[in-house]
This record gives C-alpha cells, structure tokens and sequence, in this order.
C-alpha cells in the first residue's frame, strides 16, 4: 500500500492508504477540504455583512425595550469574553503545536531545509511554483488564515448563541422572582409580548446564520469522519506523531460538541418557563399565559441549519450515532477490499 501523510492546519492523515482514498488521495482530501472551508466561511460572512445592519436593528430594538424592563444581562460581557479568550488560546496552542510537530519531523531528515519544510507540508503550491522567501511567508499567512476562519466560524455561533439565551433566561428569571404573586393580566401580557419579541429575534437570526451553522457542522463532521478512521487505523510512527494526533482530534470533537451545547442553549432557555407556567394558581391563570404555553409548546426557538436539523443536546447523540455507523460501515468496506 501507498504510504500517505498529510498535516493541515492541526488535522493529519497518516498510515497506509485504505480503499477509500485509492481514486484520491487523502492529502487531497484534507487539503481541498480545508481550503474549501475558508473560501466558503469568507463567502457566508461577505453575505452576512450584507445583511448585518438589519439584524442589528432588530436586536438593538428589542435589546432597549429589555433593558428598559429586565437590565442589562448579568455577567454577560464576562461570558463573551471568557468564551473567546478560552477558545481561541486553544485553537492558538493547537496551530502551534501543528507548527511545532511539523517542524521536528522535518528535522528527523538529515537534509532538512526550510525550502524542504515548505515543498514537503505545502506540496499544493510548491509543487507548481519554486521556492522563494516571500512565497514561503504568503503561505504560512495564508494557511494562518485559514485556520482562524474555521475557528472563528464556529466561535461566532457559540457567541450569537449566548447572547440570545441569555435574554430568555432574564425572562424565566422574573417569573420566577414574582410567581409568589398574583400579578394581574397586564403583567403577563408584557411577559408573552417580550417572549414573542425573543423568539422572533431568533427566527430572523436564524433566517441570517443557518448557511453559516451548515457550514460549520458540514466541516466538522467531514474532519472528524477522517481523523477517527484515520485512529481506527491506528498507524503511528512514534510516541510524539500518536500525543499530537490525538490532541487535535479531541480539540476537534470538544469544538463540535460546544458549538451544540451553545447553540441548544437557546432551545433549553426557550422551554424553562414552562414549569413556572404550568404551577400558576387557577385564579391567576388567564389567556394570555394559555397563549404563551401554546407558543412555548409549539413555536420553537431553536437554531438550525437551513432547516434540515434543529440544534437541540439530543442532536450530539444523533450526530454520534451517525459518525459510529458510518465508521463501522467504511471499515467492513475496507475489510472487503
């Protein structure tokens, strides 16, 4: 069999060439898979931006009649910051330790050169250009680039997704502040009217990022598909190439697995009222909360991906179950071939 390795922007493939890969190569398939997903994340953000002073009019509407009523979220400047410092300090350290185990495997050859070091992880482009200094540098900035995209992609979500939930938590938060008391119905009218105002905030945020979020888990699926066959295979030449490899195939899985947690955040918040609804005396309970658990009950808040899946918790285990049937299928056809 052919050996094959190919190591881009933290993912690698290494080992023999199982069946799969005979007609293309699979460096080929990272690689295009890989650029693909930048050029299609600076697409889908060109058009977003294009559409961005209209989504932000509507959140800054709703963001000043709550405000008005609810303040300003708790803590939520702290939760952005956090989350972006804490993910992007991972994706950091992932690229460099790609950096890094790149490096000390060029250096294993007695005629390492930094022209080799290029040729050998850029084969896509020194194949067809000769080696020159300020090519080597257009590269390495636009592979960096590259690799920020994917992250930030999957960042911009995570963070949309906070700062939605966050705003039906304020809502399950004074319902249960005030449901020892008997509010008459102008309170619970004002209460449906701000949830009306949430979810639609969340239909025409969905509306804007649903090609971004299809995007985001279309790649993600796609390299995790790759690197947990590519562990299956379990061809590793040293201890160092199996540490860094299982490294940036845990990163990958624990940014795909938070990109859901946040999203379904907005779904779990969306349904926290229920209870507190449900437990309201019989002498209070009036049209306008039957409206609001109807809307509760049957207009989900919930992001998607075009439509064709609703980013809840249940959908890791779906996304799970797929990935392992997939794996079982594409090793018995290995196995055959």
């Amino acid at each position: 069999m052919v050996e094959n390795k190919a190591k881009y922007g933290g993912l690698q493939i290494g080992g023999p060439e199982p069946a799969v890969y005979r007609l293309l190569p699979a460096s080929f398939i990272v690689d295009t898979g890989f650029y693909t997903n930048a050029v299609v994340t600076v697409a889908l953000f060109t058009i977003l931006a294009k559409e961005w002073s209209k989504l932000m009019d509507i959140f800054t509407e709703i963001d000043k009649s709550m405000n008005r009523t609810y303040g300003f979220p708790v803590n939520l400047r702290k939760k952005v910051i956090h989350t972006t410092t804490y993910f992007m300090v991972m994706a950091a350290v992932e690229h460099v330790l790609s950096l890094t185990y790149r490096v000390l495997d060029c250096n294993k050859l007695s005629n390492c050169t930094t022209s080799l070091y290029y040729q050998d992880n850029y084969s896509q482009i020194f194949d067809f250009a000769n080696y020159s200094t300020v090519l080597a540098v257009l590269t390495q900035a636009i592979h960096f680039w590259c690799t920020f995209a994917w992250n930030y992609n999957n960042l911009f979500i995570m963070l949309m997704s906070t700062i939605l939930a966050e705003r039906f938590k304020q809502i399950t938060g004074r319902l249960k502040y005030y449901e020892k008391f008997r509010f008459a119905g102008n309170f619970w009218s004002s209460i449906r009217e701000d949830y009306d105002k949430l979810c639609f905030l969340c239909y025409q945020l969905d509306s804007t990022l649903s090609y971004i979020i299809l995007s985001s888990y279309g790649t993600n699926l796609f390299f995790i598909i790759i690197q947990l066959y590519n562990s299956l295979m379990n061809n590793y030449r040293n201890a160092t190439e199996k540490a860094y490899f299982f490294f940036s195939f845990g990163f990958l899985i624990f940014r795909t697995v938070a990109v859901s947690l946040y999203a379904a955040q907005i779904n779990d918040a969306s349904k926290e009222p229920t209870v507190i609804l449900h437990s309201v005396p019989s002498i209070v309970y009036n049209e306008d909360i039957k409206r609001l658990l109807c809307q509760i009950s049957f207009d989900s808040a919930v992001l998607t991906g075009c439509k064709m899946f609703k980013i809840t918790r249940g959908l890791i285990l779906n996304i799970a179950g797929a990935i392992v049937t997939y794996e079982l299928v594409l090793i018995q056809f290995n196995a055959y071939t």
